[in-house]
């Protein structure tokens, strides 16, 4: 129950008026794996579309530009599986925690709780799909005779940066999205811009230095990339790019939990209009 989950000494005055997620951690890994099996259990397959879904992509998009268009080199499906797995963490992430609660209305006219809980929690249920898909990445390293090295252990420094970006940007989409549900509809679409500006399936060197100067503002083309040079390339990430985005997911990760506490008490009747 969702009620047996409440922090002790939180207070219904304090509990929807708070920066501190602490207390709820048990709670938000409770809701997060639950939501994790639900998803899985919607189809017949279970867990194994969180191994088949990387596997599609990557056929389809090398399809495209590896076979039609020619654009491959000989590196191309492991730059492209690193890629797509970790843009599709960042999407259904996002995805997920921006609509979390607005879906979330009869909890919220139920039990008073910390709205950062909602948007959160769907924020750790991608990362466990996010997990799976690691399987497919290091299956895929491997077969192209990328095996583990030093700078191997530089990647959970990168996920860290890239959830820090998951976990803001949903804390600050999932303030809004009740006021204005449109927005719900929208952002799939503007991600999937996003996609095809993050060089999931090129390389920023292709392209003119204008237009790199255009994408490096996407934090997720630096996100990428550093994934790819610690497991592909042996080389450092650009630790500077990647403490800047640490810093920048923190404000706003801030002004989004700043909101949600803001604006805690109308998510109810709003949503309810």
């Amino acid at each position: 129950m969702w009620s047996a989950g409440v922090p002790r000494g939180v207070t219904t005055s304090n509990m929807q008026a708070s920066f501190d997620i602490w207390p709820y951690r048990h709670l938000i890994a409770h809701k997060a794996w639950a939501d994790f099996r639900a998803d899985s259990q919607r189809n017949y397959l279970g867990v194994a579309w969180w191994l088949l879904d990387p596997i599609i992509n990557t056929f389809i998009y090398y399809l495209v530009f590896g076979v039609f268009m020619r654009r491959g080199e000989p590196d191309f499906v492991p730059y492209l599986v690193t890629g797509i797995i970790g843009w599709f963490w960042f999407f259904q992430g996002v995805v997920g925690g921006s609509g979390a609660i607005y879906s979330s209305v009869n909890l919220l006219r139920q039990v008073a709780i910390n709205r950062a809980v909602f948007p959160l929690s769907r924020v750790i249920t991608a990362t466990y799909k996010f997990g799976f898909s690691l399987i497919v990445l290091f299956g895929a390293l491997l077969i192209y005779g990328y095996h583990p090295t030093v700078w191997w252990l530089l990647l959970p420094v990168i996920m860290v940066v890239e959830f820090m970006l998951i976990a803001a940007v949903s804390l600050l989409l999932a303030s809004v999205v009740p006021f204005v549900p449109d927005l719900s509809s929208f952002i799939p679409y503007a991600l999937r811009l996003g996609f095809f500006l993050s060089c999931v399936m090129y390389k920023l060197e292709w392209l003119s230095p204008r237009s790199q100067f255009y994408l490096k503002l996407n934090p997720m083309v630096h996100v990428l990339n550093s994934y790819r040079n610690v497991l592909m390339y042996e080389q450092a990430p650009h630790w500077g790019v990647l403490a800047g985005l640490a810093a920048a997911a923190v404000v706003v990760g801030a002004a989004g939990m700043g909101l949600i506490i803001r604006l805690s008490g109308l998510y109810a009747k709003r949503i309810m209009q």
